[in-house]
């Protein structure tokens, strides 16, 4: 069944894509520029939750607990790690997402 969509692949039908209302949301989104929207997109959306939830696992991982903690150098060591990698894969992430905008609909 397809629902005005178009068909990605072996995935299933995304009806929004390829649309007029679509094409003019991304040519919108464009016009913010591709730093500003892999910052907000991919480092913000993604990269940011992504490293306080990996802190948050250290965290609990080391401690045990949440609360109290007292701060030790492994401790900030390994969420500066988590947060600059999870910014980094964000940031990939978004450029992707970027990449994939531009080429449109297949």
């Amino acid at each position: 069944m397809k629902l005005g969509g178009v068909k990605l692949g072996g995935w299933p039908v995304w009806p929004d894509l390829g649309s007029p209302d679509a094409i003019e949301r991304w040519g919108r989104t464009r016009a913010m520029g591709r730093s500003a929207f892999i910052w907000r997109h991919g480092v913000l959306s993604y990269g940011v939750p992504a490293g306080a939830l990996t802190s948050v696992y250290h965290l609990v991982r080391l401690r045990g607990r949440l609360w109290p903690v007292s701060a030790t150098a492994d401790l900030w060591l390994g969420v500066a790690i988590a947060f600059g990698v999870c910014g980094m894969a964000g940031y990939q992430l978004g450029a992707r997402l970027w990449a994939m905008g531009e080429e449109g609909p297949r």
